[in-house]
């Protein structure tokens, strides 16, 4: 098959320097061990006053001496997950959590004198100036998001019913038999006490509750409700309703977009006046978040701060007294802060430069300044400070030190041009001191409505410090490049993504900096789409990985927990039952009479997203076809993987396919 490959006089080429790391004595190469036991900061809280973050303070730890046994499934490692408190200003932290059991979901008290957190499925609240964490008694439900009220007297809380004993009985009677879709049980509202007492419900027995936000009045919630707690339906149609916080009545609903293929509204945050709600949602299409909405329930009326679909938004907060939207926008391979009027106007850049933005942005009670989780490509998550009105940025956690001491790749920013014209860009990470051409791996990122940024990359890291260059091509239908680009893949898939990333390829082999002979494919679900894709394509590769890859995309439409219905309608622009035709062209493995590549499957046997069946329908038919290949299954884990012991496995057995064939030769430590 013809590689779309452009002659390198033809190709446009820029570079820009990005990172370059200070040198090092006797710097150390990381372990796979090394980066899954990296500390992770997630689900970010302020306090009221600005002075106060938490956080879910997560780690990988490996039990040394841990001798095979029949009741460890974890290879001898397991994960503990507690609460940290950092003061913000001089970045002193404090551990608040100990023990087996994880903690999450922490939140302040609106006084800022107790924490609130999730653990063994029941709400726990820590007063700050000291004393044992106390229970909240909810009954029989267990809580799975929770909000202080404004007066910090009750809680909100979202949780599904309870089984009665008729519905326990039914099941039993049953044998576990159930009707498909029946499983999705639907989470409510509830409200209890601080104090203690009986939990009322608040929210219609008909709606599943997804995310919620108590209006500064105390008297309404902001929700993001759906049909069910089925994905598909919670994921593409999720609509904003205010309910009543007394007896939660519908008080409004926001209706769906038509001119789009869903409803992707998310990041409720109420204005201070209790009047208006600020969301994200859809200009169009299925998932590219490029609408900035203000909802006036009293009213009705709702308006888009930036109408341009060119934007991809991610997540906001009010800054200004309320009088101020700032919005974290995906730009490219960059984050950018957007400060919007309420009233409506032009945005102006806040000015943040030089770090990826992951997670909430929380301000604080005066809007002077943000907090939130960034990081940089060599640098991994930390708890980051911005002044709005200095345009500073501020990094106030030190959660990962062993980075201090290793040799880390250094990641370059590449531009080129595809055969039909588009300018495109992609992140070029070469190993440690590497001056000559080296063995490239291409790494195209998921979604595909995703884009690669320069934020840190575990995964690129371990690759680039055993000698080999990576190449994360944004092709189109990624996001973060405007509406056109997004949309430019719909009943494209495969073509699209192989004329970009083969043309970036040869702008890579044009320059000198990657050795022709000795080129690597793989990606992790759309990134393993188009790694078969490619394998049936191109001959050029010397091995494929195709990790939790789209293998059969009918069969994809009917097991994947969200990719079907709109999904396909937007995608595909029908579904297979009816647009056979494009389906089929579509389907990575109807080429496999032309995949001769050596390639190792990898995939999770608990996937909902790409079914585990994808990978074995490769693996038959290149078995079938006599071609290399191996499969490996990981028993538990879901689309991305969360054991140790098996991110440890992947990453070691994903290198090691490579090394076996002609690969970078650099001693293992």
């Amino acid at each position: 098959m013809r590689s779309w490959c452009l002659p390198s006089s033809a190709v446009l080429f820029a570079l820009v320097l990005l990172v370059l790391p200070a040198s090092a004595t006797h710097a150390a190469t990381p372990s796979a061990a090394d980066l899954v036991s990296l500390a992770a900061a997630d689900e970010l809280a302020r306090s009221a006053d600005g002075k106060w973050a938490a956080y879910a303070f997560a780690r990988a730890v490996r039990d040394t001496a841990a001798r095979p046994d029949a009741d460890d499934t974890g290879g001898g490692w397991k994960r503990t997950r507690q609460i940290e408190l950092l003061e913000l200003a001089t970045g002193t932290t404090r551990m608040l959590t100990s023990g087996d059991d994880r903690a999450s979901a922490p939140a302040f008290s609106p006084d800022g004198r107790t924490l609130g957190f999730v653990r063994k499925k029941a709400i726990w609240l820590l007063p700050l100036a000291g004393g044992e964490a106390r229970r909240l008694d909810t009954g029989k439900l267990e809580p799975e998001a929770f909000r202080f009220s404004p007066d910090g007297h009750e809680i909100a809380f979202s949780a599904p019913p309870a089984l009665t004993e008729l519905e326990i009985g039914s099941q039993w009677r049953a044998g576990g038999a159930f009707e498909w879709e029946g499983q999705w049980r639907r989470s409510r509202l509830w409200v209890v006490p601080v104090e203690g007492g009986v939990a009322r419900a608040a929210s219609p027995e008909s709606l599943h509750v997804i995310a919620f936000e108590w209006s500064p009045d105390g008297k309404s919630f902001a929700t993001l409700t759906a049909r069910s707690s089925d994905p598909y339906e919670f994921y593409n149609f999720p609509l904003p309703r205010v309910l009543s916080a007394q007896d939660g009545r519908i008080v409004a609903t926001l209706a769906r977009q038509a001119e789009s293929y869903g409803a992707l509204y998310g990041n409720l945050a109420w204005t201070p006046d209790s009047r208006h709600i600020v969301m994200t949602g859809l200009n169009g299409g299925l998932s590219n978040v490029n609408a900035l909405l203000v909802w006036e329930p009293g009213r009705g009326t709702v308006r888009d701060l930036a109408p341009n679909p060119d934007y991809t938004f991610d997540v906001l907060a009010l800054a200004n007294a309320g009088r101020d939207v700032i919005v974290v926008q995906r730009s490219r391979t960059v984050s950018r802060l957007l400060r919007f009027p309420l009233a409506g106007g032009s945005p102006v850049d806040a000015g943040f430069r030089g770090r990826v933005i992951t997670g909430a942005v929380l301000a604080d009670a005066a809007g002077r300044s943000l907090a939130f989780l960034s990081s940089t490509p060599t640098e991994a998550s930390e708890v980051t400070v911005f002044d709005l009105a200095s345009k500073r940025a501020r990094v106030v956690s030190r959660l990962h030190p062993e980075l201090a001491g290793w040799e880390l790749g250094r990641t370059e920013l590449v531009r080129w041009r595809c055969p039909e014209g588009e300018e495109l860009e992609g992140l070029f990470t070469r190993p440690p001191g590497a001056t000559a051409a080296t063995p490239l791996i291409v790494m195209p990122h998921g979604g595909p409505d995703d884009v690669t940024q320069q934020s840190f990359s575990s995964m690129v890291q371990y690759f680039a410090t055993r000698g080999y260059a990576v190449f994360r091509p944004n092709y189109r239908g990624g996001t973060g490049y405007g509406f056109a680009f997004y949309a430019a893949n719909r009943g494209r898939f495969g073509t699209i993504e192989q004329m970009d990333i083969e043309s970036g390829v040869d702008s890579l082999v044009a320059r000198g900096f990657v050795d022709p002979q000795r080129l690597y494919f793989g990606g992790w679900s759309w990134g393993g789409y188009i790694s078969a894709w490619t394998l049936g394509h191109v001959q050029r590769y010397r091995a494929f990985v195709v990790g939790a890859g789209v293998n059969d995309v009918a069969f994809s439409y009917t097991s994947s927990d969200i990719n079907h219905g709109v999904a396909a309608q937007w995608e595909y622009k029908g579904d297979p039952w009816k647009q056979t035709d494009q389906f089929d062209r579509a389907n990575p493995v109807r080429y496999a009479k032309d995949m001769r590549t050596p390639t190792l499957i990898l995939h999770g046997q608990a996937d909902d997203r790409v079914h585990f069946l994808n990978g074995l329908t490769l693996y038959r038919a290149l078995v079938d076809m006599g071609t290399e290949t191996r499969l490996v299954a990981y028993p538990r884990e879901p689309h991305g993987f969360v054991e140790p012991a098996h991110l440890v496995h992947r990453l070691e057995t994903w290198t090691r396919w490579y090394d076996e064939h002609g690969g970078a030769a650099v001693a293992r430590p």
